[in-house]
């Protein structure tokens, strides 16, 4: 989640999805949080791509606040180890945004979308 980390990977040359991807891999790593491969994969891609709408800093941003609600639960959890690839997945293709003065901001969630999009408390 550390910005620092991934714009340390793009000044050693990496693209953004390599440096979104070799920050999760990190994060999963470190933080045992159980996700598979193709998970960070896709992630990494998906958020990557999102450069043809918004610049390389609200990339970061995005990735940074997603990895914060939807792997911490917004805080909440501290230690993350009950994830579900599957919610990842399903919190990734869902994501919406709202511009403000040219730059987006995740759309918040809805009540109902808790179950299919957050880790289970602990």
């Amino acid at each position: 989640m550390d910005k620092n980390e991934i714009y340390s990977y793009l000044r050693d040359g990496l693209d953004l999805e390599h440096a979104l991807q070799k920050a999760f891999f990190n994060l999963n790593k470190f933080q045992n949080l159980g996700l598979q491969e193709s998970t960070l994969n896709r992630v990494s891609e998906k958020i990557a791509s999102l450069t043809n709408t918004m610049d390389t800093d609200n990339v970061v941003e995005i990735y940074s606040t997603f990895i914060h609600r939807y792997i911490f639960r917004d805080g909440q959890l501290k230690n993350p180890n009950n994830l579900s690839d599957q919610k990842i997945l399903f919190a990734l293709e869902t994501l919406k945004f709202n511009e403000r003065n040219g730059y987006f901001v995740i759309m918040p969630d809805k009540d109902d979308e808790f179950d299919n999009k957050y880790p289970d408390p602990q």
